[in-house]
């Protein structure tokens, strides 16, 4: 008997089981590729002022808000805008970017609430082209009271009655401003922490009409650059430390005028505070520097020889002088 008929038989037998295998395994229908996609959310979400948060977020059918679009935006992910609205307020829990650019102007308007917390799990977030609006109620445009690593670049924050960025994280962290606008806010800037240590960098920004512009507290560093600090019924930037801890600001190429104090430098209980002035321009205050009382070893107000002093009631005296090399 020839067995080649049968041989090629059952062969043949074989190979559709095969192709039938994989058809199954790769093709279309195949029902667990998809939902590992979606679980894990896009790189990039899109906003509109004429979308719904129960769309995908994508560039052709947008969401909303920002609240909606990031429980679909993956951890590191990018929220843009797509035209002008208000996007809402937004609680933040993961490493991400919010981009308002393609909006011209997107907004975040709040009444009695902050505009946007950085909360829990956010280790670093980037905040641009916003314009955040407290319309006198909202308490703080941007609160942050987790460790993360915050950037806002032009951005606008107006009218809350706390801070336009309060930044108390509990731990080691960073900022950065850059080209950023403050205006009548309760206070601008407000850096300090209870563990670990804070370094802030603000640069190229204006803040005005506020009681308190730049607040430098416990454990903190911060550099202000390039930067107008006007207006301020209270102090323009204030360096304050208490116990054991350390603060410690740095000014350079600044304009501070028409503020109550233009620069402050205070202690309690013992706290080391370090302030060094350079080539700022402090004019119209009605204090330019404001007595530290202190002995000039705890409480050190440091002036290079190139800061201008011009038409404040008092000008005030630095702690020491120190001679450019």
């Amino acid at each position: 008997m020839n067995a080649a008929p049968l041989v090629r038989r059952v062969l043949f037998l074989v190979a559709t089981a095969a192709i039938l295998a994989l058809a199954i395994t790769y093709g279309h229908s195949t029902p667990r590729l998809g939902p590992i996609h979606l679980t894990a959310g896009a790189l990039r979400t899109w906003v509109s002022g004429v979308g719904d948060d129960a769309n995908p977020c994508s560039r052709t059918a947008p969401c909303k808000t920002f609240q909606g679009a990031i429980s679909k935006t993956a951890s590191g992910g990018e929220i843009d805008t797509l035209d002008p609205g208000g996007f809402g307020g937004v609680t933040i829990t993961q490493p991400i970017t919010i981009d308002g650019l393609g909006g011209d102007k997107s907004s975040v308007l709040v009444s009695g609430t902050n505009a946007i917390v950085v909360a829990s799990g956010a280790t670093s977030v980037t905040l641009r082209h916003l314009e955040l609006q407290g319309v006198g109620t909202g308490l703080s445009g941007v609160n942050v009271t987790v460790p993360t690593k915050l950037t806002l670049e032009d951005d606008v924050i107006e009218n809350f009655t706390t801070d336009a960025v309060n930044f108390n994280p509990g731990g080691t962290s960073t900022l950065s401003i850059r080209n950023s606008s403050f205006l009548n806010n309760a206070n601008g800037i407000s850096v300090a922490t209870t563990a670990g240590s804070v370094k802030a960098s603000i640069t190229d920004t204006h803040i005005t009409s506020t009681t308190n512009g730049i607040s430098a507290g416990n454990n903190a560093v911060v550099e202000v650059n390039d930067s107008v600090i006007e207006g301020g019924s209270g102090n323009g930037v204030a360096c304050n430390a208490s116990g054991s801890a350390t603060c410690t600001l740095e000014t350079a190429g600044d304009k501070l005028d028409h503020n109550g104090n233009a620069i402050s430098a205070t202690n309690s209980s013992g706290g080391h505070v370090t302030v060094t002035l350079s080539n700022d321009d402090v004019f119209s205050n009605n204090v330019g520097i404001s007595d530290p009382g202190a002995d000039g070893v705890i409480v050190k107000v440091l002036s290079f020889r190139d800061n201008r002093f011009v038409n404040n009631a008092t000008d005030g005296q630095p702690t020491d002088r120190i001679r450019q090399v």
